[in-house]
């Protein structure tokens, strides 16, 4: 068996622990926002009850890294390769600022200046084989730096040749900026076709 990295493992458990809460607040919030007492509870009473009743022995912010992650799976994996062929055929260096990861540098052993498809197929590999780093700096003040200063390392190493290997690093909001774009592009185009 592969040795593990406690301290990652770790991280990994307590993202997918964050995305629970946030699911299950969100379904709570719900079931408050559509019943007929909605206008008699706070935002306050209604986070204490949830708190209370969720199991949480400390304070849950539900917009979190979990949630954030779970976005980012989403919005890459599930886009499946197949409509990779609507992304710009171009180099990062030149790519539209609108996808988010313009001339941010990559790292791949075998491509000088790979295109926006192949970067993207790459980070998609790195995702579906959980070799994402998430690096949160330790004096993060508030969520609202979230976007700006937590970043993602995406590593891919070809199973069929290990000299084959690519990494990029990008903060959330290149991601988040990336996932819209892209799936502006697709609905644009499923539409199209109706």
């Amino acid at each position: 068996m592969k040795k593990l990295n406690l301290d990652k493992e770790k991280d990994a458990i307590d993202f997918v622990t964050d995305c629970m809460f946030s699911l299950d607040f969100l379904k709570e919030i719900s079931n408050v926002i559509f019943s007929k007492n909605r206008d008699m509870v706070t935002v306050g009473h209604f986070y204490d009850q949830w708190l209370k009743t969720s199991g949480a022995t400390e304070y849950k912010i539900p917009f979190n890294l979990g949630i954030i992650l779970g976005y980012v799976y989403c919005g890459i994996l599930f886009t499946k390769e197949h409509w990779f062929d609507l992304l710009p055929d171009a180099d990062l260096a030149s790519v539209d600022a609108k996808w988010g990861i313009s001339g941010t540098a990559c790292s791949d052993s075998k491509i000088t200046n790979p295109g926006l498809t192949h970067v993207v197929r790459r980070i998609r590999n790195a995702l579906g084989h959980g070799h994402v780093i998430v690096d949160v700096p330790k004096d993060l003040k508030s969520r609202t730096e979230l976007f700006t200063r937590v970043v993602l390392t995406f590593h891919d190493k070809n199973i069929r040749d290990g000299s084959d290997t690519f990494e990029i690093s990008l903060n959330l909001d290149q991601i988040n900026k990336f996932i819209k774009a892209f799936q502006s592009v697709i609905h644009c185009y499923l539409r199209s076709k109706k």
